[in-house]
This record gives C-alpha cells, sequence and structure tokens, in this order.
C-alpha cells in the first residue's frame, strides 16, 4: 500500500512550472520532429498532437518535482523520449514516472533493475505533483504486475499496489 504520511506534494511556482514547460516543450518538439513513437509506445499518429504534449509535460512536471525536493542534478535530455537513453533523468541512475493521480505507475522490461525508479503523482489542471516514493527496478519486477493493457505484444510491469520507499531516504 502507498501511504499518505511518505508522499511530498509539490506545489510549483510560475517560474518552477516554467522550467517543466519549457523541458516539456523541447521534448516533444525533438519527439515529434523524428516521427517515432512516444516513451509509452504508442505511434504519435494514434494521438492527437495534444494528446501527446499532455504525456510529455506530465513527465515534466515529474522530473521537475523530484528535483525541487530532492536536488539531485536533473539532466534535462532532450532527445530521450522513445529512447533507451543513456542518461538518467536526475543524477547517476535515478529514473521518473508519472501517471495521473492515483493511477498505476509503469515498468517497463527494458528498464535497467539496478536504477532507482521515482513514482509521482500529476494534476496538470492544479499545478501540482505529489511524490509517491521510490523503488529499484528490481522491485518493480517483485511488486508489479506483469500485463499488457493496450494489447500492443508490448507488456509492462504495472505498479499500483506497492509499499515504495519515503522519497526522503533516496540517494544518489
Amino acid at each position: 500500500m502507498i501511504f499518505a504520511r511518505d508522499r511530498v506534494k509539490i506545489d510549483f511556482t510560475y517560474e518552477t512550472w516554467g522550467w517543466a514547460v519549457d523541458f516539456a516543450d523541447a521534448m516533444f518538439n525533438d519527439s515529434k520532429g523524428k516521427k517515432r513513437k512516444n516513451n509509452h509506445g504508442i505511434p504519435e499518429k494514434e494521438n492527437t498532437d495534444e494528446e501527446n504534449y499532455r504525456k510529455v509535460l506530465q513527465g515534466a512536471v515529474a522530473e521537475c518535482a523530484v528535483y525541487l525536493h530532492t536536488g539531485i542534478e536533473w539532466h534535462r535530455a532532450v532527445g530521450s523520449v522513445g529512447n533507451k537513453s543513456t542518461l538518467p533523468d536526475l543524477g547517476d541512475d535515478i529514473q521518473v514516472r508519472s501517471s495521473k493521480p492515483n493511477r498505476p505507475f509503469i515498468y517497463r522490461r527494458t528498464d535497467d533493475e539496478e536504477q532507482k525508479f521515482v513514482f509521482v503523482w500529476v494534476n496538470l489542471e492544479k499545478r501540482e505533483a505529489t511524490i509517491v516514493g521510490w523503488l529499484y527496478g528490481w522491485e518493480c519486477k517483485e511488486k508489479g504486475e506483469w500485463c499488457d493493457p493496450q494489447n500492443r505484444n508490448n507488456p509492462i510491469w504495472s505498479i499500483h499496489h506497492m509499499s515504495p520507499h519515503p522519497i526522503d531516504t533516496l540517494e544518489d
């Protein structure tokens, strides 16, 4: 279970929201220019530009939230959407996963079991994020449910019932 006491809510200022938007704009424009699948494995043509942009913005907001709370270096690696990036989202080994509030998180079979995955619920309308906690990749496999929710022969671990480590225990 995810305990409310371990969650951290991040309220964005105008300036910090702008950091996430600027990063999302760069990521979206890079991805759109390359006509590849987005970071959710869905071909761009199956979603509208607005839907694709909201997914990229959600991820950028989540990364920014973790940076704001932890102070761990945020790489803002443009060009990593849809790619297995060699550069983690933050620090030396931290990946950030986002979803809408109270929705499950995703761990992909191509993800590194030794990296740390921080889970963040993002509410774009309220301009807020809730850091739920973190797990090592191998813990995601243990706690997640192996499934193919979109029937695309691209199964993932869906992580919805978990006991993550509190974000304040995360070290780079």
